[in-house]
């Protein structure tokens, strides 16, 4: 007989129209991760703590993704110059180091580059009335997931190739991160950073609890990546956006979980 392990049980109270709607909307399952054991019967303080962790992830989206943006455009720019067009290569569908033949990438990115050329043709496809849009480096670029450039700083892409043969590191590194300390510019530390840094995006982008790991510490790694690539667009978000990201996690969630404790008194009364 099929047995569900590790599922959220379901509550034992009855819920009120505003729980109800939450976990129509959320589901228990997800609630179930922001609950407490001091709520007892109580969902509101998992409402709240809900809403708490959106406004948090709404605060950090402008690092998350300027660090996306710059790591992919200058990786991108760095090495598009260190294999300039030619050089005995040929292009199947797109002039550029991406789609080159001998390849300069490996065969899970390479795979990665032919699946985001065949979305790309979906998606012109299934616009019969859009104009034609011709399929550019640029675009092919932008729809590589953010996952596709951390993985150009593994260490298969220094170790992997013959001697003699080219490689993207340690040759490119200080070109890619000009403004990362000399001693902290190594492709591991880098690699780890980035991977960090997806790991947050992608759980902050799919809406996933980042409540118990998202500080202000961990935004200025975030940060500070940003500034090893561009320190003016560093120092941008410094002044712009942290001071918001900081108030919301300072404030915390319990003027969420008092709002939404208001929301159930009210209908249970």
């Amino acid at each position: 007989m099929l047995q569900i392990t590790n599922a959220a049980p379901a509550p034992s109270s009855p819920w009120t129209p505003f729980e109800a709607s939450y976990r129509a909307g959320l589901s228990v399952d997800r609630l179930w991760k922001f609950r407490k054991e001091r709520d007892r019967q109580a969902w509101g303080p998992a409402v709240g703590r809900y809403l708490f962790n959106i406004e948090l992830a709404s605060a950090l989206y402008p690092v998350l993704n300027w660090a996306e943006i710059t790591l992919r455009n200058h990786l991108h720019a760095i090495i598009r110059d260190a294999y300039p067009l030619g050089a005995g290569r040929s292009y199947h569908r797109v002039a550029s180091w991406l789609d080159a033949t001998p390849p300069i990438l490996l065969p899970p990115e390479q795979r990665k580059v032919l699946q985001a050329i065949g979305d790309l043709d979906r998606r012109h496809s299934a616009g019969r009335n859009a104009a034609p849009r011709p399929l550019t480096e640029g675009r092919l670029v932008a729809e590589l997931c953010f996952g596709f450039w951390t993985r150009l700083l593994d260490g298969v892409y220094a170790d992997w190739r013959t001697a003699g043969s080219p490689q993207f590191w340690p040759r490119l590194m200080d070109g890619a991160f000009p403004y990362c300390p000399a001693l902290r510019r190594t492709r591991k530390d880098i690699h780890t950073r980035y991977t960090q840094i997806k790991d947050l995006r992608n759980r902050t982008f799919h809406h996933e609890r980042i409540s118990h790991q998202a500080t202000p510490a961990v935004y200025d790694t975030v940060l500070e990546a940003v500034h090893w690539i561009d320190p003016a667009l560093a120092d941008g978000l410094r002044e712009k956006e942290r001071p918001r990201f900081e108030a919301v996690w300072r404030r915390g969630p319990q003027p969420y979980v008092e709002w939404a404790a208001d929301k159930v008194a009210v209908h249970r009364s």
